[in-house]
Parts: C-alpha cells; sequence; structure tokens
C-alpha cells in the first residue's frame, strides 16, 4: 500500500499543499473550516503529520490542573515534569479554575479554547481531574489534538485515554483497616458524585463493609468536593449526629484535614474520639498532626505514566485506554482501636 503523503491529503480536502503544511505546523493564517477540513481528510487517509519540532525531538502539550491549592497537584506535576523533560515534551501549565472563563473568553478546556491552543501548535492536552464533554473529545479528534484524562470524572464511554489509580482498591484498603481495629459505624466523605475516582473509592468501602458483614447507615454517607472546607462541613454534620461515627474515611487527605479541624472545634481528638483516614499520602499527611493515616496514591508515578501514554499518542502509537496505578495502606497515628488509643505507625 502506497505511502499517504501531504499532496494525497491536499487533494483529499481541496487545497493545496501548503495550506496543508501550515495546518499540520499550527499557523494562524488558515480558517478554522479549512483547518477542520484538512484535519479530517488526513484522519480519513490515516496520515500523521511529522511532530512539530521534531528536528529536536520536543513537543507541546498542556496540561490543565483543577486546583493548585493543594499537595496532590504539585505531587502530580514533579512526576509529570520530570517525564515530560526525559521524552522531549514542552509542558505549559492551565488552571481549569472550575470552567470559568477568562478575560480572552475561553477557559482552559473548552472548545474554543482547544481551537486556539491548536493554532499555536499545541497537539496534546493532558486533563488533570478536569471534566471533558462529549463535544470536546468530538472537536479534539477533529483538530488533531490528543487528550489523556488523569483522575478522569465520569464520562462514561466519552472518555479519552485515562490514567489513574486502584481506587475502589484503596477504598477498600481504608475501610478494611478500621474494620480490623474495630469500627462498625465508619462515616464517609465521599467526594464528588461525578468524580470517577470518588464514585470508586466508595464502592470499595460499601464492599468491604459488605464483606464484613455490617450494614452501612446512609447517614454517615456524605458527598461533597475535595477541598478542606468540605471536611470541615462534613465533619461537623458527622460529628454533631445523635449516634456519630466512630472514624471517617476522607476522600482526600484534604478533607481529611477538615474534618481533624471539624472534631477539634468540638472538642473532640483525633484519634482517641474518632479515628481519620485520607486518601492520598501527599506531603502534608507526614507533617499533619496528629501524622495521618491514609491511602498512599503514588501521585508522581500517575503524572509521569500520564506523559508516557501521551507520548505514544504523539508519537502514532496505540496508548491504553485506561491505566491504573497501585495504592498502599500507609498506618500513622490517626486511626487507633475502638475504645483505644493510636498505635505506632510510620
Amino acid at each position: 500500500m502506497a505511502r499517504v503523503t501531504v499532496e494525497h491529503v491536499a487533494k483529499a480536502a481541496g487545497v493545496s499543499p501548503g495550506t496543508v503544511s501550515k495546518v499540520f505546523n499550527g499557523r494562524a493564517d488558515v480558517s478554522a473550516s479549512t483547518r477542520s477540513t484538512v484535519w479530517h481528510a488526513a484522519q480519513q487517509l490515516g496520515y500523521r503529520p511529522p511532530r512539530r519540532g521534531a528536528a529536536l525531538g520536543a513537543c507541546r502539550v498542556a496540561v490543565i490542573v483543577n486546583d493548585l491549592e493543594n499537595a496532590y497537584t504539585p505531587a502530580v506535576l514533579d512526576g509529570l515534569v520530570r517525564e515530560a523533560q526525559r521524552v522531549g515534551i514542552i509542558v505549559e501549565l492551565h488552571e481549569w479554575d472550575g470552567g470559568r472563563t477568562r478575560e480572552d473568553g475561553a477557559a482552559p478546556g473548552s472548545s474554543r479554547w482547544l481551537q486556539a491552543t491548536r493554532d499555536t501548535g499545541i497537539t496534546g492536552v493532558i486533563l488533570v481531574t478536569v471534566p471533558v464533554s462529549a463535544t470536546q473529545i468530538r472537536l479534539a479528534g477533529e483538530i488533531g489534538v490528543h487528550l489523556v484524562s488523569l483522575d478522569p470524572f465520569d464520562e462514561g464511554d466519552r472518555t479519552p485515554v485515562s490514567v489513574g489509580a486502584t481506587n475502589w482498591r484503596g477504598g477498600a484498603q481504608a475501610t478494611r483497616h478500621l474494620v480490623g481495629l474495630g469500627h462498625r459505624r465508619i462515616g464517609v466523605l465521599a467526594g464528588p458524585t461525578d468524580s470517577r475516582p470518588a464514585m470508586e473509592r466508595l464502592a470499595g468501602f460499601q464492599w468491604a463493609m459488605r464483606e464484613a458483614g455490617i450494614e452501612v447507615d446512609p447517614d454517615l454517607v456524605v458527598h461533597g468536593g475535595f477541598r478542606y472546607e468540605d471536611g470541615l462541613a462534613g465533619g461537623r454534620y458527622l460529628l454533631h449526629l445523635t449516634e456519630p461515627p466512630t472514624a471517617v474515611f476522607a476522600a482526600c487527605d484534604l478533607v481529611a484535614f477538615g474534618v481533624d479541624e471539624a472534631a477539634r472545634r468540638m472538642g473532640l481528638r483525633v484519634p482517641d474520639d474518632v479515628s481519620l483516614i485520607g486518601f492520598d499520602d501527599g506531603y502534608m499527611a507526614l507533617w499533619h498532626s496528629p501524622p495521618l493515616t491514609t491511602i498512599r496514591q503514588p501521585l508522581g508515578d500517575l503524572g509521569a505514566e500520564a506523559v508516557r501514554q501521551m507520548r505514544r499518542l504523539l508519537d502514532g502509537e496505540a496508548a491504553l485506554p485506561e491505566i491504573e496505578l497501585a495504592t498502599s495502606l500507609v498506618v500513622r497515628q490517626s486511626t487507633a482501636p475502638l475504645g483505644g488509643r493510636a498505635v505506632s505507625g510510620s
């Protein structure tokens, strides 16, 4: 079978080879409709343009993060940036900020932003805990922008290549640890309902409770966000119940810190009055007082793996559709046997 060339793409798109080259090089002096036509023709023919800046072995990828005010994101970015440098990818960082529109009228990750970003030569986008719609996924395919989602939101069959941790397993690990300490009335601050990692952690919790023969009290399952304030509000609700939980499993470490503060304001102590376990094991977990028992997900490795999958896509290779890296339990001083005091941990 003959090799597909720029000339073949130009003929199929009804434009000159020079226009095709402009599109593939990210030039701004090409209309959006022409650009879409060229990319569609290239896709139909199976043509993959050389990487922009291939002589230097480098290309540009945008990374959109949900929030910079936590320990999770810097840890992920550390591994991501290191791997990007190793494989010749230039990273441009953008903050999603809840999808709010910026001064230029294009919220990071939106369809308008994707089109404008592609015009500047960006050929890939890594979304870190940021939602992406079916429309945006379709547009990215049409204009030749590769997507990799890290800790994706629940987008069903629309989800692009994704990288995450074994969240279900982590939820089960956390619950088994608390049950093993004698706790039966366990509260859960489960995170957002549209976050796939959060719902997988909750499902792991529910499975482990059933395994132990313990009925889950729906009043002890609270949905919210991944912020400190969510832990503060959720912790206040749980600990003010007529029959409060003796232990709390938080969707992430930052939420766990909020629960700890809610307990402190009520005159309660962790773990003497309530055991507490988080999820992430960012650097703040060890520094917290008491040091936080948590589920460790390999945050730096997640960032690095997202880059490795993006590199495969950029090189025209098939990426794995879904990758999960293993979680592990880290026992510190925020959990204790029911009615007892903390045991020594790491």
